[in-house]
């Protein structure tokens, strides 16, 4: 779709980078004397030697996998350790039996599903023009999985900390509800499930950072997104292979959907 002419796998890393050269330190991925928030920082990716596609003309012609346009396929940092040494084949031990030990979502029985905005229907970052009007990236993609879910009849809402009318904005494009500006999050969440005479186990709650903990821990089907910080993901019971505002939504719903052919509404 992009067309690329080699494509490498990567990972989000998140992190301040420092390089010692041959006794030199200097910090290398920001500029220390100004350093941003952990959540501003520049989105950096690894390259993690899982998946790598060329055509052949770049082999042949560079002598190299990668040339020509270069795309970038994101996997979850959970899935691209690499073991040089003894002790990595330990820490992907521990991994392995965490993920089986932990619950899978019942996708089944959802009927609401309560999305996060910023981290979840955007990459967490935003545009601030000179103004101090702020913008923010979606993915079409998201939106249409939104759209197949509310035809398949499961409710979707947006429950956002977040104040800006970009929030209202975006929602009323995808023809969905929001409460934005909400500081407190789960009691607004339980009464909403209160009112639709549901229970927590009907509801997933899709969350990235740590003010999305309350909701994940009451729902029954907590959802982190791919790039989420590791509270988040310790606390969910499925994490997508997507970051958030790059389809992790989309992915959620495609599950939901999925899972509704052997349950249906």
């Amino acid at each position: 779709r992009e067309g690329a002419d080699s494509l490498l796998s990567v990972c989000l890393v998140h992190g301040f980078v420092w390089r010692n050269d041959k006794g030199a330190v200097s910090s290398f991925s920001y500029d220390h004397k100004n350093r941003p928030r952990r959540q501003d920082a520049p989105e950096d990716l690894v390259e993690n030697g899982s998946i790598y596609v060329f055509k052949p003309w770049v082999l042949r012609q560079l002598n190299n996998r990668l040339g020509g346009k270069i795309a970038l396929h994101r996997m979850d940092p959970l899935d691209s350790f690499q073991i040089d040494e003894p002790g990595d084949i330990e820490l992907i031990e521990h991994l392995i039996s965490f993920r089986q030990a932990r619950p899978a979502a019942d996708f089944g029985r959802v009927r609401f599903l309560v999305l996060d905005f910023d981290g979840v229907l955007t990459d967490n970052r935003v545009t601030v023009r000179e103004d101090g009007l702020e913008s923010v990236t979606c993915s079409r993609g998201d939106g249409f999985g939104i759209g197949l879910l509310l035809k398949a009849g499961v409710e979707v809402l947006v429950l956002s900390k977040e104040p800006n009318p970009v929030v209202a904005a975006r929602c009323r494009k995808l023809k969905i509800p929001c409460i934005h500006g909400c500081d407190d999050k789960l009691p607004v969440l339980q009464k909403l499930v209160a009112d639709r005479g549901m229970t927590p186990a009907q509801v997933a709650y899709v969350g990235n950072d740590l003010n999305d903990l309350e909701c994940l821990g009451w729902v029954g089907n907590p959802v982190a997104v791919a790039d989420a910080v590791p509270e988040v993901r310790a606390a969910a019971r499925h994490i997508t292979r997507a970051p958030g505002g790059h389809g992790a939504v989309r992915e959620v719903c495609d599950a939901i959907l999925t899972a509704l052919k052997t349950k249906p509404l």
